[in-house]
């Protein structure tokens, strides 16, 4: 996606790159960072230094289920003791979740998406062999 301006996981419309003093006007330590705005408000954040977006601009309950799915999800593969390397950790979620392992980033998935993401990870967090 480097270099691309997203397209919004929401309305499908083309984000706008704004900074972080439009997203968040009362965080001043972000004003400096980039970030994708869409029409309808949908947004997301980009690389530290760059403006290579981290996924697709969502609205509020994605985000908010991206953030379960991460939660979930990164103790699989972060950390000292992690049952899984990263790369690993992405091609078992993108098998579970029936999609190519190119498309398995969460800041790329969709609300229904990512809330399975979570649901299988926790199970594998629990002891589910699969």
């Amino acid at each position: 996606m480097s270099g691309v301006e997203p397209t919004c996981i929401e309305c499908g419309s083309t984000a706008a790159l704004v900074t972080g003093e439009r997203i968040y006007p009362h965080r001043r330590d972000l004003y400096d960072r980039h970030f994708y705005l869409c029409q309808c408000g949908a947004y997301c954040g980009t690389h530290k230094g760059t403006t290579d977006p981290l996924g697709y601009p969502c609205g509020p309950e994605t985000r908010k289920a991206r953030s379960a799915a991460h939660a979930a999800f990164d103790p699989l593969w972060r950390g000292n003791g992690a049952p899984m390397r990263r790369a690993g950790a992405y091609g078992w979620l993108a098998r579970r979740l029936g999609i190519e392992r190119e498309a398995c980033h969460i800041g790329m998935m969709d609300e229904v998406t990512a809330l399975q993401a979570a649901a299988v990870s926790t199970a594998k967090l629990a002891g589910d062999p699969q």
